[in-house]
């Protein structure tokens, strides 16, 4: 018999609407709903020498008609980390904005071509980037997002296991629980 974990913010492996989620063998925790990160938000080998370059990268990805544009996005991002590094350390970054425009929150996966220094301190730069877009105003359930999305970035093992993904498929399903 499986248990069931009630979270309901943020279903994974599969579900597509809050409620219970099934936590028991097999289950691999996730950070992300799938419809928050559409496979087509996931980019492998993007050029980017600076997280100004990174934050435009990921405005690329979802500026479009009925979106936000991608001034917006880079300005967003670029005020929300001005004063502080998305860096999370082991080469991850978490860069994260409220959006005008945006109804529900996106995300956006790059890798790297080659790595991004942040901070001149920074002992790993950075080569994999997750980026977390929410409506404005933003909200509880958008923070707990955020958080749950930060504090699964930042478990053992995961720049390990996103590192061995390759293709875009195995990143997402990694991240979301769905291919």
């Amino acid at each position: 018999m499986r248990r069931m974990q009630h979270d309901p913010l943020l279903p994974c492996n599969g579900a597509t609407t809050p409620g219970p989620v099934p936590v028991g063998p097999g289950d691999e925790p996730c950070a992300l709903p799938a419809r928050v990160l559409p496979l087509a938000h996931v980019q492998l080998d993007v050029v980017a020498t600076s997280m100004d370059a990174v934050f435009e990268a990921v405005a690329r990805v979802v500026a479009g008609p009925q979106r936000p544009t991608a001034r917006q996005v880079v300005q967003r991002l670029t005020s929300r980390h001005g004063r502080s590094s998305p860096a999370l350390g082991q080469g991850l970054a978490l860069p994260h904005a409220a959006v005008p425009v945006i109804r529900s929150p996106l995300a956006v996966y790059l890798r790297l071509r080659t790595p991004v220094r942040l901070v001149k301190t920074d002992e790993h730069p950075v080569t994999d980037c997750l980026a977390l877009l929410a409506p404005t105003p933003g909200f509880l359930a958008d923070h707990e997002l955020l958080m749950r999305v930060m504090a699964f970035l930042r478990a053992p093992g995961t720049d390990a296991a996103l590192r061995a993904c390759t293709d875009a498929a195995a990143i997402r399903q990694l991240l979301t629980g769905r291919v």
